[in-house]
C-alpha cells in the first residue's frame, strides 16, 4: 500500500499564461495525491474483507487520496465453456468493484472511457466504452484453475479536475501471468501508466525474462508516460506461524519479500534496519571504519538470526518438503474416497 503526490512523479510543464484559472488548475494537478493499494486476493472475495482492507489503509496515509487505484492479483477463474469473460465480469469484476464502492463512499469510480475509432468511411471518432481492466479470464486460465488480475480506479466525489482513461491495454502469459494497463491522463498536462502485474516468481532467470518482455511490450503499445507505477513487482510471504509447522517452511516469526527490482531492495535493506545504511561503499568515503548513516526513517523489522537460520536450512530441503506432504495427501484422498 503506498501514496504519491503527483508532483514528484509526473512529469511537469511550466505553463506561461496570464490566466489565473488555468494556472490554478495546473497548480491543482501537480498536488493531487495519487494512492495504490496491490493485493492477492485468492478467496477473500467479501465485503468484510474489502472495508477492512480500506480501513486499514486509509488509517496508514496522513491525508486521503485524490484517486485511489486498487489493483488485485490471483482472483480466480472458474471454468465456463463458453463466454469465460462475460462470466468473469459478472462474478467477479462486477462483484468487487461494487463492493470496493460500498467501502469508499466518499469516491465514485471510474467505470468507462472514450475509445477511439477509425473507420475507411467515416472519420476518427470515439465510442465510450467499459472499462474492463483484467486479464487471464478465459477458458484456458479456467481450465487450468487460474486467477485473473484486476484494477479499479476511484477519484473523490468533488473532485473537479477531469480524470480521464485514454488507453487500455491487457496480455495473458501462461495461463495465470501476465499485465494489464491504463494509461490517466490527469487535468490538461499530466498522464501515468498504471500497470498492474501478477509476475512469476519461480526463480530469477524466469522473473526477469517476464519483466524485459513487459517493458518491451509496454513500449511497442506506446505505454510511454513519463510517469509509469507497475504494481505486483513485490511479494510478500508471511512464515509465521502458531505451530511453527502449518507452512512448507516457516522462521516461527516475521517473512519474507522478494522482487526483481534492484532499488525496491536497496530501499528495503534500509528501511528494515532503522534507516541506516552500513554500504560498503559509504565506509570508503569515510575515515572512520565503522561508519554508517542514518538516511532515512525506517524500522527495525529484522527476525533474529537464529529464526533466519532455520528458514535458509529449510529452502535446501523444501522440494522434499513439498514432495512429503503431496504423498501424504494422496493418502488421505485415496481413503476418503472409499467411504464414499
Amino acid at each position: 500500500m503506498s501514496i504519491y503526490k503527483t508532483d514528484n512523479m509526473l512529469a511537469s510543464r511550466t505553463i506561461t499564461t496570464r490566466q489565473s484559472k488555468k494556472k490554478q488548475t495546473v497548480d491543482e494537478t501537480k498536488n493531487m495525491l495519487i494512492g495504490f493499494i496491490s493485493w492477492n486476493i485468492q478467496n477473500n472475495i467479501n465485503q468484510s474483507k474489502m472495508d477492512e482492507l480500506i480501513q486499514k489503509y486509509l488509517y496508514n496515509v496522513e491525508l486521503e487520496p485524490d484517486i485511489i487505484v486498487v489493483a488485485l492479483q490471483e482472483v480466480p477463474v472458474d471454468i465456463a465453456i463458453t463466454k469465460t469473460r462475460k462470466s468473469f465480469k459478472e462474478k467477479f469484476y462486477k462483484k468487487i468493484g461494487d463492493m470496493l464502492s460500498n467501502s469508499l463512499k466518499s469516491y465514485t469510480i471510474i467505470d468507462s472511457y472514450d475509445k477511439p475509432s477509425n473507420s475507411f468511411f467515416t472519420s476518427t471518432n470515439t465510442k465510450q466504452k467499459n472499462l474492463n481492466l483484467f486479464t487471464c479470464a478465459n477458458i484456458v486460465s479456467g481450465v487450468a484453475g487460474g486467477y485473473g488480475i484486476v484494477t479499479y480506479i476511484f477519484k473523490r466525489e468533488h473532485l473537479t479536475i477531469p480524470i480521464i482513461p485514454t488507453a487500455v491495454k491487457e496480455r495473458c502469459i501462461d495461463q495465470t501471468k501476465g499485465y494489464c494497463v491504463v494509461t490517466l491522463q490527469i487535468g490538461d498536462n499530466q498522464s501515468i501508466d498504471i500497470v498492474n502485474t501478477h509476475m512469476p516468481f519461480r526463480d530469477e532467470k524466469t522473473t526477469s525474462s517476464f519483466t524485459n518482455e513487459m517493458l518491451r511490450w509496454l513500449r511497442v503499445h506506446n505505454f510511454r508516460s513519463d510517469a509509469q507505477v507497475v504494481l505486483g513487482d513485490l511479494n510478500s510471504r508471511s512464515l509465521l506461524t502458531p505451530e511453527c509447522y502449518a507452512k512448507n517452511i516457516t522462521t516461527c516469526e516475521g517473512g519474507m519479500v522478494v522482487t526483481n527490482n534492484e532499488k525496491y531492495y536497496n530501499r528495503m535493506k534500509v528501511f528494515l534496519t532503522h534507516g541506516i545504511t552500513r554500504d560498503y561503499k559509504d565506509r570508503e568515503k569515510s575515515d572512520i571504519s565503522h561508519y554508517y548513516e542514518m538516511v532515512s526513517l525506517g524500522y527495525n523489522y529484522r527476525i533474529p538470526d537464529i529464526l533466519c537460520a532455520l528458514g535458509i536450512n529449510q529452502l535446501k530441503k523444501l522440494d522434499h518438503f513439498i514432495s512429503r506432504r503431496q504423498e501424504i495427501a494422496k493418502i488421505y484422498d485415496n481413503n476418503l474416497d472409499k467411504l464414499n
